[in-house]
């Protein structure tokens, strides 16, 4: 039999009306939608005073290997890539805000791959997710693309040290005009659903940059250096098993389980899979997205999740997991240019914060904001993250506030263990 075929039959292409061609296609696709993402991360992790090139390859390598792995296993096309939320709380909150270490950091996000893992493999993760209000875990989305979004204003240049002012216009700089013409760009590509339009962008404000000498360009474009010693094994897990930080581990599971919960259960809506088809795919792919977390905090990157994004690979034809395997390879191809990604500046990748923070907002559609009682706890969510820079806040405040009005409206059957048991661990990460 021929390698196409066993290739084939392996991941059901035919029998799920796809071919080999498709696949491939779609796999691209997937690649060039994604690819920003680490470019990104290696940005976001250098604030926390990360070796930029170092973390733009530990970044491709564990997103390669998870979006492998997922769709060997999986076998739906499925990519796994850092959460762009997941890199400004690692970096702003617990390395810039709680003074932690980044190899403490790093060990918090061990810690919270690893409890994801057992509640995962334990078949636990579906029974908490019911367990807690959906209007707040559709508003943390929403609240946190609110976030992305905002700190994409501020890489712009087009935020300013004003209490009563949250953007101006009074003195725009050149970084400013070529972040928003690449914004522009990207909604055009979008608007016309070009593949890659975000990582288009980028390049494009980059270019623009180095032509119009804002920035200076990089002495190398490609480099065959791979190395990733000063971050390989670096985590200090001992150091992160402070009460203090329990609330951020706790947050990064949440948030990490929040993204994992909801991309998975639409692409295999988008698939039509039936109720035994969804279950082969979905246990490995929730111990895949526990388990790249892990691995890439070993290499040096922050939680690794699955990506909204794999929908398009979806809309492109794909309907297995080879798509995902060729786009996992593919991911690999960036490595040499690590050099190059590595000097993209800030106002460069800032039309990409943006534009997944609308696509984030996107989820607060579901909240009902005419009662009160549904309403309330997910705006205070959107509300404080964003305020605060702190996700975990914003979690804290909005699961309390829905205790207490269910404890006020005497809806007891509504305040189930779990929780109650989540509500005090995020008040308590947030105030000790």
């Amino acid at each position: 039999m021929k390698i196409l075929d066993l290739i084939s039959k392996f991941f059901n292409v035919y029998k799920r009306g796809s071919s080999v061609r498709k696949e491939v296609v779609a796999g691209i696709g997937m690649f060039l939608t994604i690819s920003y993402a680490v470019v990104v991360c290696a940005y976001i992790l250098s604030a926390a005073g990360m070796p930029r090139d170092k973390v733009l390859i530990a970044a491709c390598l564990t997103s390669a290997i998870g979006t492998i792995v997922s769709g060997f296993f999986s076998r739906i096309p499925i990519t796994m890539a850092p959460g762009m939320g997941l890199c400004l709380f690692f970096t702003y909150v617990m390395v810039m805000g709680q003074h932690m270490k980044w190899e403490t950091a790093l060990g918090a996000v061990f810690i919270s791959g690893v409890l994801f893992f057992i509640l995962s493999v334990a078949g636990l993760r579906d029974m908490i997710m019911k367990s807690l209000p959906a209007a707040i875990i559709d508003a943390a989305s929403g609240g946190i693309g609110l976030y992305i979004a905002i700190t994409g204003l501020k890489e712009m240049k087009l935020s300013v040290a004003d209490p009563n002012a949250i953007i101006s216009a009074s003195c725009l700089l050149q970084e400013t005009y070529i972040g928003l013409a690449a914004l522009l760009l990207i909604v055009v590509l979008e608007v016309f659903r070009v593949r890659g339009a975000i990582l288009f962008g980028i390049i494009f404000a980059a270019v623009s940059g180095y032509i119009f000498h804002i920035t200076a360009a990089p002495a190398q474009i490609m480099s065959m250096n791979f190395s990733i010693a000063p971050l390989f094994l670096k985590l200090d897990i001992a150091g992160a098993l402070k009460v203090g930080f329990m609330g951020s581990i706790l947050t990064l599971m949440f948030i990490d389980m929040f993204d994992g919960y909801e991309t998975p259960d639409i692409c295999s809506t988008k698939l039509e899979l039936d109720s035994q088809e969804r279950e082969e795919a979905l246990k490995p792919l929730l111990a895949t997205d526990a388990g790249t977390t892990i691995f890439g905090s070993l290499m040096g990157v922050s939680t690794t999740t699955s990506c909204m994004e794999s929908v398009k690979g979806i809309e492109d034809g794909g309907r297995t997991g080879l798509a995902s395997i060729v786009a996992g390879l593919l991911l690999l191809i960036l490595i040499p240019f690590h050099p190059f990604l590595a000097s993209i500046p800030g106002y460069a990748l800032a039309p990409a914060y943006i534009i997944i923070g609308l696509i984030l907002m996107s989820r607060i559609r579901n909240i009902d904001y005419s009662s009160v009682e549904a309403g309330f706890p997910a705006f205070i969510t959107i509300l404080i993250m964003p305020s605060t820079s702190s996700i975990s806040i914003g979690l804290a405040a909005g699961f309390t506030a829905h205790l207490i009005i269910k404890l006020v409206r005497r809806k007891f059957a509504d305040l189930n263990p779990v929780l109650i048991l989540v509500t005090l661990l995020l008040l308590i990460g947030v105030i000790v």
